[in-house]
């Protein structure tokens, strides 16, 4: 379940697993002290002191020797490459003297940010030419992960498609040469606070940078689940003309912009604080923590400035002022540490924060859907993947659907909605109601192929060793984020469906990674079509080898592992639930496999339920036979698999209780053509 085995050692991950989760540890940030020699002259003039080596060395001193119980608030420490190879007056390596802390020695990488030829004003960042040779000798002595900052501008005109590629590939070039050498890359696509934007502007804009960045993570096969993210705060900007918004706001936009973009494999959230003050970073952090919703990361700070401002200020430049400074500064490290946890109450001697307003823009852009659509949206989702319930996608044969919906009184405790085909849609039963009707009055949720409460549309991948390419991974990406933006216009729930077919000879290993970039590009263009994702569904296949695959078949554990640790790198944690196709597997194997998925520990912030057809009916519809006398039996045995799904889409099913006969035959047809 590697990302890509030939890129990183089971060893490898798991040691860049160990390192991030010990980074983000409950209660625990990250000191930013990787001031460029250029940035500390700043620093030092504010006090009055040359910027000499040795000035900055006794300030990192000051701060890195602060207090023994340091390592209680603080992880990690960034340094800047001149001080890494520093020592403390006692000729004791700075590294020594944080590992000494069990506080884990950290690097910037980069080089500074140069113009981006061609754009209007926008960066890049240089250092990449010898990148693998500093990350390997980081490495040897003694860091354990790495930064490097990349920055936006938002204005009438940037970020521009042009800056959002490169950057998002400049990071995940980065991010994969750290890997290699075993260091843990932090992310930071920051996005400065110059302008006049409001919130809603910013958080739009995070969500289009964060999702450029993990689609580019995942082409170059960075393995997530070692890495961090730096990303800015959602703030309006420093020149932002209306009442500044509160704590309260900050952090909802901030949350909801993560739960759209950020894959949940990642650890944690380092936030930078992009200008704000000390008392505004501690209390904006605290509030995100306390934002309730799916978190699926830990939500903590890597903070250079507002770690240090009042430190630096207390100490200026004196000996006699250490001792005070280091105290300073160890009590920001307390705030800061409480407001990882949602447990700071605020410094009463501090500025007051920013001016309270009560914002309504957390809409993926107002514009575009009302808060009432996207509420009547939020709702019919949700309803959808109830606990227990799921989809019964209607047979390709037409005969029998009156069967189907008016099978049982009790359907409705086990199925949700029906997709139903366009002429199913306006055909009524026996005593002339029309289906929908019969559905609604069943409270199911009816829902159309083509176009209800819901919609679906599949599109195909196929794997190959030249398939899928890159030109049918954008056209079904934005295939299906056009036809989900449409829908919603017209209070349509979309279900996105991009399946990958099961033929071929390809392992499990292939199927996962192949899922990742698929579901990756569809997140991105859903993103670019400004998509609310919380009024969608998805419906993909599960992770499972090929039909023609002719080494040992995988488990239901196994297939269960693939597909969640799959989801957890591609699919963001706004999406409510996720609904499998069952991909021409048995009856009793799309079940067995529902089942096992539901089963899997870890981050699974959707639900993940069925939108079955024939993995429902293959039973059933042999039982009917086309005879009127075999109905009630028929609609019994599609009752009998509504149930089983339904106790696998909670993680209940015993294993075999409705297999033999037909629901443990293959229901796999070459090309998977309906």
């Amino acid at each position: 379940m590697a990302s890509y085995s030939q890129y990183l050692t089971k060893e490898k991950e798991d040691e860049l697993r160990s390192i991030a989760n010990a980074i983000v540890a409950p209660g625990k940030g990250i000191l930013a002290a990787d001031e460029s020699t250029g940035s500390m002259e700043k620093k030092m003039a504010s006090i009055g002191l040359p910027n000499t080596e040795e000035n900055r060395r006794k300030y990192r001193q000051l701060l890195f020797t602060a207090n023994p119980d340091l390592n209680k608030h603080i992880s990690g420490v960034i340094m800047f490459d001149e001080t890494f190879y520093q020592k403390t007056d006692d000729g004791v390596l700075f590294v020594d003297v944080l590992k000494k802390q069990n506080i884990i020695p950290g690097i910037k990488v980069d080089k500074g940010i140069v113009p981006m030829g061609g754009t209007v004003g926008e960066c890049t960042t240089q250092g990449m030419d010898d990148l693998n040779n500093r990350c390997a000798n980081y490495k040897k002595n003694g860091a354990q992960f790495a930064k490097w900052r990349c920055v936006h501008k938002i204005s009438a005109v940037t970020p521009s498609h042009t800056a959002l590629v490169e950057i998002a590939q400049v990071l995940a070039r980065y991010a994969s040469i750290c890997q290699q050498n075993g260091l843990v890359p932090i992310v930071e696509p920051e996005i400065l606070p110059d302008g006049e934007h409001d919130l809603a502007r910013c958080q739009k804009i995070t969500e289009t940078v964060l999702s450029y960045c993990y689609r580019a993570l995942n082409e170059h096969h960075v393995f997530l689940e070692g890495t961090l993210l730096k990303p800015n705060m959602v703030t309006a900007g420093q020149g932002f003309k209306g009442p500044m918004p509160s704590p309260d706001d900050i952090a909802l936009a901030t949350v909801t912009a993560l739960q759209r973009s950020v894959p949940p494999a990642v650890p944690g959230v380092v936030f930078l604080s992009g200008g704000q003050s000390e008392e505004d970073a501690s209390r904006n952090l605290n509030a995100i923590n306390k934002v309730v919703g799916k978190k699926p990361w830990a939500l903590t700070f890597s903070y250079g400035r507002a770690l240090q401002a009042s430190c630096l200020a207390k100490w200026a430049g004196k000996d006699e002022n250490v001792k005070a400074a280091q105290d300073v500064f160890f009590g920001r490290a307390q705030a800061n540490s409480l407001a990882s946890l949602g447990k700071y109450s605020g410094d009463a001697n501090a500025d007051a924060a920013a001016s309270h307003c009560q914002c309504s823009c957390m809409a993926s852009y107002s514009q575009f859907l009302t808060k009432e659509k996207e509420d009547e949206l939020r709702s019919i989702a949700q309803a959808i993947i109830a606990p227990g319930k799921g989809i019964l996608g209607e047979f390709v044969l037409m005969w029998y659907r009156q069967l189907l919906f008016t099978g049982n009184p009790d359907l409705g405790k086990y199925i949700s909605g029906v997709i139903m085909f366009d002429e199913t849609f306006y055909q009524k039963a026996d005593d002339g109601v029309p289906f929908v009707d019969v559905l609604k009055k069943q409270n199911i949720i009816p829902g159309i192929k083509d176009g209800a409460q819901f919609a679906k549309w599949r599109c195909v991948h196929k794997i190959s060793s030249v398939t899928p390419s890159s030109t049918a991974l954008v056209e079904i990406a934005q295939v299906l984020a056009r036809y989900a933006s449409i829908c919603q216009q017209n209070g349509l729930v979309p279900i996105v469906e991009p399946e990958i077919l099961p033929d071929g000879n390809h392992d499990i290993a292939k199927c996962q990674k192949i899922t990742e970039v698929v579901l990756s590009y569809c997140y991105r263009a859903l993103n670019e079509n400004h998509v609310f994702l919380e009024g969608t569904l998805l419906k993909p296949n599960m992770v499972t080898a090929g039909q023609g695959f002719t080494g040992s078949k995988p488990t239901p554990e196994e297939v269960g592992f693939a597909t969640v640790t799959a989801l957890q790198r591609s699919v963001p944690a706004a999406v409510p639930g996720v609904v499998f196709l069952s991909g021409g597997q048995s009856e009793e194997e799309a079940t067995l496999n529902l089942n096992a998925i539901n089963k899997v520990p870890g981050k699974k912030p959707w639900v993940l339920t069925f939108s079955y057809s024939r993995a429902l009916q293959a039973s059933c519809l042999a039982k009917w036979g086309g005879k009127s006398e075999n109905v009630k039996d028929a609609q019994a045995i599609l009752l009998q698999r509504a149930q089983s799904n339904s106790a696998a889409s909670l993680g209940k099913y015993a294993a075999g209780s409705n297999a033999g006969g037909v629901a443990g035959k293959s229901l796999f047809v070459a090309n998977h053509a309906y």
